[in-house]
């Protein structure tokens, strides 16, 4: 990933992109690890994802800027909103197991499951940036 990457773009675009939560579903008959063709339509997306991340980390003052033009709230107000939400981006795409087991243990707390499923028989993580 580098800058080029989002030559032309502009924070205000670029911040646009980074608000929406990017997890997607896919069917696995679509997505197998061995498949170049599936590796480019996931990493092209993903590779913007954490350059425009790095970018509002790195600048948070244009961050707060541009966010608040969209959101319509002041300088402090947006500087607390970006406080709070910066840390819950991820970086490189992997899960992070205390959230995993938050979300396992959630399933049982909405009585949806009986019990704990193992969420990691249903990642796969081959496609993403190595840690």
């Amino acid at each position: 990933m580098g800058a080029s990457a989002l030559a032309g773009y502009d924070h205000s675009t670029l911040y646009r992109f980074a608000v929406p939560n990017p997890s997607s579903s896919h069917s696995t008959r679509f997505s197998c690890p061995s498949s170049n063709l599936t590796r480019r339509y996931i990493n092209l997306p993903l590779a913007g994802w954490f350059e425009t991340i790095a970018l509002m980390r790195n600048d948070k003052t244009k961050t707060v800027e541009i966010a608040g033009e969209i959101m319509g709230t002041d300088a402090a107000t947006t500087a607390e909103i970006y406080d709070a939400m910066m840390p819950m981006f991820n970086d490189d795409g992997h899960f992070k197991p205390a959230a995993l087991a938050v979300l396992s243990r959630s399933f049982v707390d909405m009585k949806t499951l009986p019990a704990e499923p193992d969420v990691t028989k249903l990642i796969d993580e081959s496609f993403l940036p190595s840690k």
